[in-house]
């Protein structure tokens, strides 16, 4: 099925479009997450989000891991790193198990964080990823488009995160659109 036939993001999941998410991070922690993933791909790997990431969560659930596109927070707006995206965990709570689960896959650097609590912030999602990576060649997020409204991201955009439509990545971290015809 063509992308104008799935406005909408349940749609677009059901039609089988390849959809990935869009987001931000600290440099520092992509670096981390990259170095572990260099020695351990499929090592799972936590991160925080102030943000409810419920339509992240429910493609998740439905369609199994989705790609992550991150641009390093204060850096330009390109695509630098990406990663596998396993599972999200919307509104942790500290006694849930698996929240704890969740937070014993942290960052050497973030695992005293726990789920921000002394910050007054408060995480509102648990995101794992693993095989984060750098890519040779980053692109700018004008060339993502969101799923939601089929238009691309603005050179400015500010959200916690957006679903997009995927990319072919190709073995040299070239960025390319997958088809979805």
């Amino acid at each position: 099925m063509h992308r104008e036939m799935c406005m909408n993001i349940d749609r677009a999941i059901r039609c089988g479009l390849e959809i990935a998410v869009f987001t931000r991070n600290h440099h520092r922690y992509l670096v981390e997450a990259a170095l572990i993933a260099a020695a351990e791909p499929t090592r799972r790997l936590t991160f925080r989000a102030q943000n409810r990431w419920v339509s992240a969560c429910d493609a998740i659930g439905t369609r199994g891991p989705l790609d992550l596109y991150i641009v390093p927070i204060g850096k330009t707006g390109c695509v630098e790193y990406v990663a596998d995206l396993r599972d999200v965990h919307v509104d942790p709570k500290p006694e849930q198990k698996r929240t704890q689960e969740l937070l014993e896959l942290s960052l050497p650097s973030t695992r005293h964080e726990g789920l921000w609590e002394k910050s007054g912030k408060g995480v509102r999602t648990l995101y794992v990823i693993s095989n984060c990576r750098r890519l040779e060649t980053p692109f700018p997020i004008t060339e993502l488009v969101k799923v939601s409204k089929h238009m691309p991201l603005s050179a400015d955009y500010r959200r916690a995160y957006s679903l997009v439509y995927a990319r072919d990545l190709g073995s040299k971290g070239e960025a390319h659109p997958k088809n979805s015809t």
